[in-house]
């Protein structure tokens, strides 16, 4: 009997294995890349994808600067939107939904007038905000209670009324916006060693406690206060 049972939980436990890697395969996410499409459209500096379908590459100096894919990024189309301005590059692409879509445009030439663009129809027309008059944007993101951009040339600006007016957060050279929910949104700095962030939407802005240095990106894990910051810091808040 005792070679039976040890027999029987050696097969129940090759059982357990083989359901477990079954429903949790090992995944090497990054490990291998293949080109999938040329353009030819000069320098590209940001992607986004809204959903696993359709996606958007953003260009500098270009008399089509935003191109889409709704095929995986297997094609691409260029869509309308306004020419970038000489030196201009698309710096940042995001949208809080399939109507509510947001690009910033910024300079190599330095601190110049960027611009901030809108699209309501996923992406496929982009207009210009002329009341955005701040310089060299470098990323936006909207919360539940405003529309937040950061950049070199400002700190962060935000809106009430989707982009017509502009309140000025803070005035420290900044780069990278994400939050982690509707509420709760963090900074990356240019030149300042200080990471700024909000519990109130992007309304009021603290400095954090940690002290990395500058980062362009971050990217927050939704639903945890945690965020990621290039290219080799963490950068953890929490949420109050």
């Amino acid at each position: 009997m005792g070679k039976i049972h040890l027999v029987l939980r050696i097969a129940f436990l090759l059982v357990f294995v083989i359901a477990c890697c079954s429903a949790f395969p090992l995944q090497k996410a990054g490990a291998t890349w293949n080109e999938i499409a040329q353009l030819n459209q000069g320098q590209g500096y940001v992607i986004y994808f809204l959903d696993a379908k359709t996606g958007f590459l953003g260009f500098g100096n270009n008399a089509a600067p935003i191109w889409k894919s709704t095929d995986s990024g297997v094609t691409w189309v260029s869509v309308t939107s306004p020419a970038t301005p000489r030196n201009g590059y698309v710096s940042d692409i995001w949208f809080s939904a399939p109507d509510d879509g947001w690009a910033t445009i910024a300079s190599t030439a330095g601190f110049a007038t960027g611009q901030l663009w809108h699209s309501t129809d996923t992406g496929n027309t982009w207009v210009n905000c002329n009341s955005f008059k701040f310089g060299d944007p470098s990323s936006v993101r909207r919360t539940s209670k405003a529309l937040c951009v950061a950049g070199a040339g400002f700190g962060v600006v935000f809106s009430l009324d989707s982009g017509r007016t502009f309140t000025q957060g803070f005035n420290e050279p900044m780069r990278g916006l994400d939050l982690v929910d509707s509420l709760h949104i963090a900074c990356t700095p240019l030149s300042s060693p200080t990471y700024y962030y909000s519990s109130a939407g992007g309304t009021s802005w603290q400095p954090s406690n940690q002290i990395v240095g500058d980062a362009w990106g971050t990217c927050g894990v939704k639903g945890t206060s945690t965020y990621f910051v290039a290219p080799e810091n963490q950068l953890h808040l929490t949420l109050e």
